[in-house]
């Protein structure tokens, strides 16, 4: 029973209150307390990781080790500065975890998922919604995929950074989203989409091009 209270690697509810590591005992604020002096994250997700990282501290030495390294270059150098170009583009990517998590919930196809049992009475509005997420979504992408660009003035030397701001395409893990994101750009006029106005660029369906010349070709007979 207790290991399904508290899983594997996290920090027994006790130990957090005793610590005070996300609240204090004198009047159960974030005042005082160790999340209190160390949270400086500037967005949505970023503050949910470090508060899972409080809530499931590193063991290893090792990745210790990697993470301070990581850390310390990011405090001081060129690397403090192009850590500065990069926080301005993760500020504008908007909260990717729930944006994504909501776009998956929309193309999910399993008939027992609530969003596909629920009975939509504003249609209009609901489709808005979903294309107003998935446009957020993929600027908040455009701009977390300049994060590599970032660092190109600084020599990283932290395995750790190099390996998250190195593109896969270059044996990173960074993954390589421009192409697909330029896609969506070329063929998708999200700003009209919002609106209801859902109109696909020529060539990218050869069905729904091929009805738009029909409907050309009767207007014309019409009209003659």
């Amino acid at each position: 029973a207790n290991r399904h209270r508290n899983p594997p690697g996290r920090l027994r509810p006790q130990i957090l209150d005793n610590l005070e590591v996300l609240v204090n005992q004198s009047d159960g604020s974030t005042k005082g307390s160790l999340w209190n002096l160390i949270n400086k994250t500037h967005t949505p997700h970023g503050t949910r990781l470090l508060r899972g990282w409080l809530l499931r501290p590193l063991f290893k030495k090792s990745d210790i080790d990697r993470r301070s390294d990581a850390v310390a270059e990011l405090s001081s150098g060129s690397a403090a500065l192009c850590m500065v170009k990069a926080t301005g583009h993760l500020k504008k990517a908007n909260d990717l975890e729930r944006l994504l998590a909501r776009c998956h919930s929309m193309g999910c196809d399993d008939p027992s998922h609530p969003a596909n049992r629920q009975v939509l009475y504003e249609g209009k509005t609901y489709t808005k919604n979903k294309v107003r997420d998935f446009s957020n979504l993929l600027k908040g992408l455009s701009q977390v995929d300049m994060l590599p660009n970032a660092f190109n003035e600084c020599e990283l030397s932290s395995p750790l950074l190099k390996n998250l701001l190195r593109r896969d395409t270059d044996g990173g893990c960074f993954p390589s989203m421009l192409e697909k994101l330029q896609w969506f750009k070329s063929n998708v006029n999200l700003e009209q989409a919002a609106l209801g106005q859902f109109k696909p660029v020529e060539g990218t369906d050869a069905v729904y091009d091929e009805t738009t010349a029909d409907i050309g070709g009767i207007k014309a007979d019409l009209e003659a």
